[in-house]
């Protein structure tokens, strides 16, 4: 009689964890889809790209398929019509689309400098530990326009051989932000958004969201977050390692999910702040973000300062209220003394669950 007791409590153990794991499963299919870091995807956000003289970019992007892989590219350069006065209804930013594709064989990674960009020339000497300067390494991915005074974002889809939208999953990419003068890098890791195999290779991309009239299979890649934070150090604080009379401030870089590369049309989101500092103490301020903007926290507003938190530290969130979006911080460390010197470092933030209804409209292409 033991021994049946025993061998029943271990059927009903082995069907439970049977039960459990099915349960598992079936959630995590269910699960809302997210933006990922570091991980394969068919669409890639580099939200901060410089090329402006003081600083440039080096993108790099990989095909991690077995099988060869292209993509459609797009710039979107928001640096103002005139660079030396502030923005405003007679300064606006120009909002200039450069697009171009690239090719990658199986497993190829490749790379460019934004301000460079990359040239077909098969004359291009191997590149060496003595060649700084080398643009040409590996196969060759297409050509790559060269950049000037450009302020903004990239994004790349990838495509099949038709140039229609692919939802393959195969690349991950990476921007490294330059000091032109000094050198000093501060690299970051693309935002990712895969594909599902609910897309009709139409030139409308749905990212998240239900079904829809101008989305009619729902979501076909996964969506984007409307909540971001960021635990940092607050405008102004002292730099723990440098000392003395150093100083911290941050860049936030903001990018609408939403894109209509065809006409490009503004889109503009509200940013909601919520800022808690180290006695949590919680204070809020509010933004408006059109397409793609780069500011100092302070620049913001003093809420987000040394001097009116009265901490060093802070947690920084905040939501985009009409749309989702892509981040990424910059944080700048200051030292003064005899020689003044600047170093910064890019920050992949965190986002909340959940994940708004964005489209991404691509100029002409083909009917699948």
């Amino acid at each position: 009689m033991e021994r049946w007791v025993q061998q029943e409590s271990r059927r009903w153990s082995r069907r439970l964890c049977t039960a459990l794991g099915t349960l598992l499963l079936l959630a995590a299919n269910d699960a809302v889809a997210q933006l990922a870091v570091g991980q394969a995807a068919s669409i890639l956000f580099f939200p901060k790209v410089i090329a402006d003289g003081t600083r440039d970019t080096v993108i790099t992007i990989s095909n991690t398929s077995n099988n060869a892989r292209m993509a459609r590219c797009f710039y979107v350069n928001a640096v103002l019509l005139n660079p030396e006065l502030p923005e405003g209804p007679t300064n606006p930013p120009l909002w200039q689309e450069t697009a171009f594709d690239i090719f990658l064989t199986k497993q190829q990674p490749t790379h460019w400098v934004a301000s460079r960009g990359r040239a077909r020339d098969p004359s291009d000497p191997p590149c060496s530990p003595m060649r700084a300067d080398c643009d040409g390494a590996g196969l060759d991915p297409g050509v790559i326009p060269p950049l000037a005074t450009f302020r903004g974002e990239l994004r790349c889809v990838e495509t099949d051989a038709s140039d229609a939208p692919l939802p393959g999953n195969s690349f991950i990419g990476s921007a490294t932000l330059t000091d032109v003068a000094s050198g000093a890098i501060a690299p970051y890791a693309a935002v990712g958004s895969a594909g599902m195999n609910t897309n009709d290779l139409d030139d409308t991309l749905c990212l998240g969201g239900a079904v829809s009239e101008q989305c009619p299979s729902g979501a076909e890649y996964e969506g984007c977050p409307t909540e971001w934070y960021l635990n940092n150090l607050t405008d102004g604080a002292r730099d723990d390692v440098d000392g003395g009379d150093s100083s911290v401030y941050t860049e936030l870089t903001v990018v609408s999910c939403a894109a209509n590369f065809a006409d490009l049309p503004p889109t503009t989101l509200q940013v909601e702040f919520l800022v808690t500092n180290a006695f949590e103490q919680s204070f809020s301020v509010d933004t408006a973000v059109t397409c793609w903007a780069n500011s100092r926290l302070a620049d913001v507003s003093d809420v987000f300062t040394r001097t009116y938190l009265g901490s060093d530290y802070a947690q920084i969130r905040f939501r985009s209220v009409g749309g989702g979006s892509v981040a990424v911080a910059e944080q700048f460390h200051q030292t003064g003394g005899a020689v003044s010197t600047s170093r910064s470092t890019a920050v992949n933030l965190h986002h909340d669950t959940g994940a708004h209804a964005d489209v991404i409209v691509l100029p002409g292409s083909p009917a699948p």
